[in-house]
């Protein structure tokens, strides 16, 4: 019988206490399960948006698609944190690879955030260690031991070092700990340590293939469009890049550049009810952190500070309107 994940709520509150002891400002976590973005924390430069996931096994490539969305617009590191995936434990130790966004137990941020760091990650069904290339050629120089002498100590061909030190391989584990014994012998285990590369978890991996189509473009659906396309299409008008979403506690990202420029997170409701009151609350709050603006757009007028109507959007004619309507957190 598969054994079920810690639940969410858990594993949010783990995470956020790990957070808070590192000096991080946190935003009010939001527990919705579907949701791509569960909170988002910031110390000092550092910017971080976490999906927490009771088991990792279930994460979507819809959220996991949002999050690397937001933390490319926001310039932010996105990380999924869970303690399960499917039947097994996720070790402590190890950084998953999982659809581009790094997967860690609870545990392993707190780790990283005293200053302990993994040298292990998951990837493809294989362990591996990121290799420090000019380190592991400049140790094995010192020592006087070949290329081929060093693979021939390790069991591996003299190619497979070359491109260790060329930064184009990282090393299996079994292989890593091959070179950490070698190289051990020689300049002691401090030494032989600088030859690998620590797993920076808060490292933005997201990469360029995976940017591709976020920028919105004009629907050509027939018909009304639908209130979140009509307010991404005058955004798009009014010269703003559009990042839409799903999952997110938001509906849009649109981001103004230049000077003078600014980011919007935009939540658009039909209509403004206490029903809403958690979403328009974590808004406020992922706002705050992040240190952007927010605005709610419905379709009916609002007194509410941040809060204007469709129709008014439609009759605005600069950015620099809607910039001053919003809020910021």
């Amino acid at each position: 019988m598969r054994e079920r994940g810690v639940p969410l709520e858990g594993v949010i509150a783990k995470t956020v206490k790990s957070l808070y002891e590192g000096g991080f400002e946190i935003s009010k976590p939001y527990t919705n399960e579907r949701s791509s973005i569960n909170l988002v924390a910031r110390s000092g430069d550092k910017l971080v948006l976490i999906k927490a996931l009771s088991d990792a096994s279930e994460l979507k490539s819809c959220c996991a698609t949002e999050i690397k969305k937001a933390s490319y617009a926001l310039r932010g590191s996105p990380l999924v944190v869970s303690e399960r995936e499917g039947p097994h434990e996720i070790d402590k130790e190890v950084a998953y690879e999982k659809q581009g966004l790094y997967v860690v137990h609870p545990e392993a941020l707190k780790d990283y955030l005293e200053g302990r760091r993994q040298y292990v990650y998951y990837k493809g069904g294989r362990f591996y260690v990121k290799i420090e290339g000019k380190k592991l050629r400049e140790i094995r120089e010192r020592i006087g031991l070949s290329l081929g002498g060093l693979a021939n100590l390790l069991g591996i061909t003299r190619k497979a070092v070359y491109e260790y030190e060329k930064g184009e391989i990282n090393a299996t584990v079994d292989v890593a700990s091959k070179l950490y014994e070698v190289l051990s012998k020689y300049v002691g285990e401090e030494g032989a340590l600088q030859a690998f590369k620590p797993i920076d978890i808060l490292d933005n991996i997201t990469t360029v293939e995976s940017k591709e189509g976020w920028r919105s473009e004009e629907s050509d659906r027939g018909g009304r469009l639908r209130l979140q396309e009509e307010v991404a299409l005058k955004l798009s008008r009014l010269g703003f890049s559009i990042f839409r979403f799903k999952e997110a506690p938001f509906n849009i990202i649109a981001k103004k550049n230049g000077e003078g420029g600014r980011t919007l997170l935009i939540l658009t409701l039909e209509v403004l009810s206490d029903k809403f009151k958690e979403e328009l609350e974590v808004l406020r709050e992922v706002a705050e952190v992040a240190k952007v603006k927010r605005l709610v757009v419905t379709r009916k007028a609002s007194r509410e500070d941040g809060v204007i109507s469709a129709k008014k959007l439609d009759n605005m004619s600069s950015p620099e309107e809607l910039i001053e309507v919003a809020s910021f957190g």
